[in-house]
């Protein structure tokens, strides 16, 4: 009995071990980069060549795919080493439902992931694919630019007979003609009257339109959901969006007026009697009155006095930065000043720690204000995924949310590292590296 127990565990650490083993391996890249002193190829992470060091410059493979470059023009292999759009082009996009934009010399087209070449450069513009639609731009008989839609045959399914076109969004894409703005669905007929000013594409069932200088927001049957009574609605945030009822001056600036919130049914939940006010996060959002800052939430009631100095940040993970003096702390949802204003300069909590600035050195907090990184960097960078960049007597290194040094202060400037790659700047020269330096 004791024996098969024993099996047991074995059997159940071996397979433990094998899931962390495959976790591992899949969060690193089977293939990346690699400079041979002259051209671009590809390797795996023991530097064997899987693909032939053959390219002026390789992109590291996202989603299967790779941009390479030779005799400074563009194209696509896929993991294979397989080409898929030719090095012929000035630019090809990155792929958008299965298919690559491709243009030069002001002349668009599209490749699919199979290679084939659905459409020819023939096309003045085109944007990507969206809702199975690409926009694409050419001539009218009088020489004039007229926009419609292609499919994914390369069938031009919309006639190019419109002054102007945006991507399909929510089943509907918003056209110009004649100066007057309205909405086309996939067939391209015409299901909001061409009659506004100015539109904007719909976005959780709600598209902005302008008319006589005032914007407000419609349904996708174009009912309207708010009064066209605003000078400008911001985008939505959090379910709420800020909406503006001054006016613009000469120079495009907003002047007089003042600012308030509807939520997403089209209500004007916060009156517009502030000077200022930014976008709602975690169910709290920033606002001016009389030049001072202050929190409300989404009914308007007030979370702290209107009494800070900065404009900063909105509420992010729970707590936001405040100005007293000149000095820089945070205070939480409560309103409640958590971490006291001591510091030259802060910055939002990532991954649950925060850059602080005091004396003139960098380091990290945690929601605490306990001192997690100590304040000895001359710079550092925002955490992602577990890692920042910091820099120290004019070189750049790594560390992690304990404030270990991954990688040494050696490096004359960094980029974001994705799959555990990233690229470094060392004597002049942009190298690949991984977490281990190599």
């Amino acid at each position: 009995m004791k024996y098969k127990i024993n099996i047991v565990l074995v059997l159940l650490v071996l397979a433990l071990m094998t899931a962390f083993i495959s976790t591992c391996f899949a969060q690193t890249p089977e293939l990346v980069p690699y400079f041979n002193g002259e051209l671009w190829g590809y390797a795996d992470h023991n530097k064997n060549i899987k693909i032939e060091c053959q390219f002026g410059l390789a992109d590291p493979f996202i989603n299967g795919y790779a941009l390479v470059v030779n005799n400074h023009k563009s194209g696509i292999i896929n993991k294979s080493g397989e080409t898929i759009v030719p090095t012929w082009f000035t630019h090809v996009g990155p792929v958008k439902e299965g298919f690559f934009e491709v243009n030069t010399k002001n002349e668009y087209g599209f490749y699919n992931t199979k290679g084939e070449n659905i459409v020819e450069l023939k096309y003045l513009s085109a944007s990507y694919f969206s809702e199975g639609l690409a926009r694409v731009c050419k001539r009218d008989e009088e020489y004039n630019k007229r926009y419609g839609f292609i499919n994914s045959e390369g069938q031009e399914v919309i006639p190019c007979i419109y002054e102007n076109a945006y991507d399909f969004s929510e089943g509907l894409a918003a056209v110009e003609k004649d100066n007057k703005k309205g909405y086309i669905d996939h067939s391209g007929k015409v299901v909001i009257e061409l009659k506004y000013d100015s539109v904007i594409s719909f976005e959780n069932g709600l598209g902005g339109v302008k008319l006589n200088g005032k914007w407000g927001l419609i349904g996708k049957e174009g009912n309207p959901v708010t009064e066209i009574k605003y000078t400008d609605i911001d985008d939505f945030a959090d379910g709420m969006a800020i909406v503006y009822t001054g006016e613009y001056d000469d120079y495009g600036y907003k002047t007089g007026g003042h600012y308030g919130y509807i939520d997403e049914l089209g209500v004007e939940v916060v009156p517009c009697k502030y000077d200022k006010a930014k976008d709602f996060s975690d169910g709290l959002a920033q606002v001016k009155l009389n030049g001072k800052y202050g929190y409300i939430d989404k009914k308007g009631n007030p979370i702290t006095s209107i009494k800070y100095e900065m404009e900063s940040e909105s509420f992010h993970n729970g707590f936001a930065a405040v100005e007293v003096n000149n000095k820089f702390g945070f205070i939480d949802k409560t309103g409640k000043e958590v971490i006291p204003c001591i510091y030259q300069t802060t910055d939002n909590f990532n991954d649950g720690l925060a850059r602080v600035k005091l004396d003139d050195k960098w380091g990290f907090i945690d929601t605490s204000g306990k001192i997690v990184v100590p304040l000895t960097y001359d710079l550092v960078m925002h955490f992602s995924d577990g890692v920042a960049f910091v820099k120290m007597d004019g070189k750049w290194g790594l560390i992690n949310t304990s404030g270990d040094l991954i990688l040494e202060c050696k490096y004359d400037n960094m980029q974001k590292f994705e799959n555990g790659l990233g690229k470094v700047k060392v004597n002049g020269n942009w190298i690949f590296i991984d977490l281990n330096g190599t």
